[in-house]
């Protein structure tokens, strides 16, 4: 399963979906282009200063003060992934523990 964690001003994406084999595995695929496209367009679109280790079967973004731009993109890439995770609930998982009053768990992992 996949697991994107936002908590203290970093988001974790880590593990496999297991939903087809390596290199056929269109759920990872998406949780990867949407992360990628992230945190590229943090920093090429708003010039906020992120931190980035990205890696195959886990990423790390972590941020600080993060305009109202970029904020904006973080928000479209969790509204992808919890539909990615509300269409595959046994291969993807969404944590938001730096949102007050939303709820914590987006999907049914």
């Amino acid at each position: 399963m996949i697991q994107i964690i936002e908590r203290n001003g970093r988001i974790t994406v880590s593990g496999h979906a297991n939903y087809k084999p390596t290199g056929e595995d269109i759920v990872c695929a998406a949780i990867s282009a949407l992360t990628q496209t992230l945190a590229a367009s943090v920093e090429e679109l708003t010039g906020t200063g992120i931190k980035c280790d990205l890696r195959r079967g886990n990423a790390v973004i972590e941020y600080e003060d993060l305009t109202e731009d970029a904020q904006l993109l973080v928000e479209s890439f969790f509204i992808g992934a919890e539909g990615i995770a509300k269409a595959y609930p046994d291969c993807v998982r969404t944590v938001r523990m730096d949102r007050p009053g939303v709820e914590v768990v987006k999907s049914n992992g």
